[in-house]
């Protein structure tokens, strides 16, 4: 029924919505110009075809009845509430305003009332495409199947994973419908082409547009994810080699190769835990690079080899030190991650410059899966200085002393930054993404439970004691702490000042120091000993009263 509203002379007539706008009505051919980009960005088309795919949390894609490339086209919809309405072979009218949403030419269309449905027939049959071909923008919008393709890549990221039938890789990807592929299978997927993150990929409607075809033959072991920690080793550092083997069957034998030379040294694993294999190269002098790969077995002899990867070592650059980590909230102390921080030390006796410096809970400094925070510039850490990194600056100041400390937020970073309770890792780089200094606790994130500081209870932080204290070895490095000090030094027992033994230094504290020293009280401990010369007197008096009354240095026990 056609509706139209003109209002004048007391006339009223009823027009369709879809006729209101100032629209072109062009071919889906003609939106999408058969060019990189359309020749219509920004204006308002109207243009008629076939649903061949829904998302309910996107839209649609709607393609002409003849097919072949440029047929087809992606429509975003910013109200998705009558996408359950909507199914492949329905025949619609669309207005939308043409886009180049990141490279992919797209309709957006406001809601329900940008379409309209004419009538329902039989579902488009999809275009068959070699998996090469999928990645050529004239296929963008357009819904294809490629047929006995293998996965060459189950994880690629995001959801997504690549398929390969002999002519080149593509991608396929969970907008969809999250599907997980086993390495060396065979599959057959159907779905439109999208654009998107720089990669033209599959987006299957659902699990029945993803087919299990068998094998192509018994595949041979998959070998993926290989990294290895630190990024950036000095001459201290054993450095651990991380990869993920899998088999349809079972993996029989496998090494680590590596190279400082011509020859190379086989490296048996250390541990496996699921498919993960761990290995340790052991310590290189300082300019030495060295090269290496990982090679496995399955029980029907065949064999993968990876590719080859390599490091150079470099001198440590400075003794700047993850020095405490509070990783852990305890009721009353905030709510994670807002109340998580690390406190950086430097043990060395310069100021240095962390302009640009980056703290990352990944060994590799751009993983793309885990956080990172860079440093602002004019950042120096003063010698013998702390620095104290919180998710949240007011969660932070809210809980703890901010008095005479540098705190700086990372929270608000684009790379989300938080740490595990069971277990994490955390890497400090300089301004050329060497590594500085890393940590890894409990089950240790990226780095494996090998060498891991211990798992402490909430409200506890992990401590280097004394400060700086580094063999690399997290195991040996960091204790576990009750009395966590952001922004001084560290302590593993009582609190420094702490008489009582009530978790705060103050004016209580300084009683029980003047009864003991004066007027036959308890022995309050070596924790009194405020200005670490060793013993505990009336010069602890007049330290701890300059502190709490006079702005004086903190509390500092041997």
């Amino acid at each position: 029924m056609r509706r139209f509203i003109l209002w004048g002379m007391g006339l009223v007539v009823l027009v369709p919505s879809l006729l209101l706008a100032d629209t072109l009505t062009l071919s889906i051919h003609e939106i999408q110009g058969q060019a990189d980009a359309s020749p219509y960005v920004g204006d308002t088309v109207r243009t008629y075809g076939i649903i061949t795919a829904v998302y309910s949390n996107y839209g649609y894609t709607v393609q002409e009845r003849a097919g072949g490339p440029w047929s087809g086209i992606v429509v975003y919809t910013s109200s998705t509430s009558f996408i359950d309405t909507l199914q492949a072979g329905d025949s619609v009218e669309v207005v939308g305003v043409v886009k180049e949403y990141y490279n992919m030419t797209e309709l957006y269309a406001r809601g329900v009332g940008y379409l309209q449905k004419l009538g329902a027939v039989s579902p488009l049959p999809p275009e068959t495409l070699a998996t090469d071909s999928v990645n050529l923008e004239k296929w963008e919008g357009v819904y294809v199947l490629v047929d006995s393709a293998v996965c060459t890549d189950p994880n690629l990221g995001y959801g997504e994973w690549e398929i390969d039938d002999g002519t080149g890789p593509c991608r396929v990807d969970d907008r969809g419908v999250a599907y997980t592929p086993e390495a060396g299978a065979m599959y057959q997927v159907i779905g439109p082409v999208f654009y998107t993150y720089g990669n033209y990929k599959l987006e299957p409607q659902d699990s029945a547009h993803i087919v299990f075809l068998g094998y192509p033959q018994d595949p041979p072991p998959y070998i993926g994810d290989v990294s290895h920690a630190p990024v950036q080793p000095t001459p201290d550092d054993v450095v651990l080699v991380q990869a993920t083997i899998t088999d349809n069957s079972a993996v029989v034998d496998d090494s680590l190769f590596y190279a400082i030379g011509l020859g190379y040294i086989a490296v048996p694993h250390d541990s496996v835990v699921g498919d993960m294999y761990y290995y340790h190269i052991p310590p290189q002098a300082d300019g030495t690079t060295v090269q290496y790969f990982i090679w496995a077995m399955d029980d029907s002899g065949q064999v993968t080899v990876s590719d080859t990867f390599n490091y150079t070592v470099v001198a440590p650059v400075s003794g700047v030190k993850i020095n405490e980590v509070f990783y852990d909230a305890a009721t009353g102390q905030g709510a994670e991650p807002y109340a998580e921080w690390i406190e950086l030390y430097n043990s060395s006796e310069s100021d240095i410059d962390l302009s640009g410096w980056m703290i990352a809970d990944d060994p590799d400094p751009y993983g793309t899966s885990e956080g990172r925070f860079t440093l602002p510039s004019g950042t120096v850490l003063p010698a013998g200085g702390f620095l104290v990194l919180a998710y949240n600056a007011d969660t932070f100041a809210a809980y703890w002393d901010t008095t005479g400390i540098t705190v700086i937020a990372y929270g608000d970073s684009a790379q989300y930054l938080s740490l595990a309770n069971s277990g994490d890792d955390v890497h400090l780089f300089d301004a050329s993404l060497a590594e500085v200094d890393a940590m890894w606790y409990g089950s240790g994130g990226d780095m494996g439970s090998t060498g891991a500081a211990p798992d402490v209870s909430a409200g506890h932080s992990l401590v280097r004691y004394p400060d700086g204290q580094d063999t690399n070895d997290p195991s040996a490095d960091f204790q576990d702490s009750s009395v966590p000090t952001p922004g001084h030094p560290n302590q593993v027992g009582a609190l420094c000042g702490d008489a009582n033994n009530d978790g705060v230094v103050d004016a209580a504290d300084l009683d029980l120091l003047a009864q003991y020293l004066w007027l036959g009280g308890a022995d309050p401990g070596p924790q009194m000993d405020v200005n670490g010369d060793g013993t505990v007197n009336s010069e602890d008096v007049v330290y701890l009263s300059a502190y709490l009354f006079h702005g004086g240095p903190a509390p500092n026990c041997p």
